[in-house]
């Protein structure tokens, strides 16, 4: 079964190309049709794919969090896709203590403190 990006039209996953993620293991849609059966479809995960904006109001909640943070902590980030990978070491410049917890170092790792 191929799923449908609700945000680009013209992305498809299909899981037969991801063989080490089993479809049963995907999350799936329960909601209930017009006409009483399960939906059934893929859900997309609640993630911002790369090319994607995220949503302006997201990034201003973000910025409000971020004035009053006392700690960051960072986990399972490339550190490359901007702006999100600012919000880090800009809390660090500011002694805002950052935790990165990664299998691998980033660009950001020696730079937060």
């Amino acid at each position: 079964m191929d799923a449908f990006d609700p945000v680009n039209e013209n992305r498809v996953f299909d899981p037969k190309l991801h063989p080490h993620i089993p479809e049963a293991s995907l999350p799936h849609c329960s909601e209930l049709t017009k006409k009483g059966t399960a939906c059934g479809g893929l859900l997309r995960p609640h993630i911002v794919w790369f090319g994607e904006q995220l949503d302006p109001d997201v990034l201003r909640r973000v910025r409000i969090a971020m004035t009053s943070a006392d700690v960051c902590l960072v986990v399972g980030t490339s550190a490359v896709v901007y702006p999100a990978a600012g919000f880090a070491p800009e809390l660090a410049s500011r002694g805002v203590p950052v935790a990165e917890v990664n299998i691998e170092e980033t660009s950001n790792t020696c730079t937060l403190g």
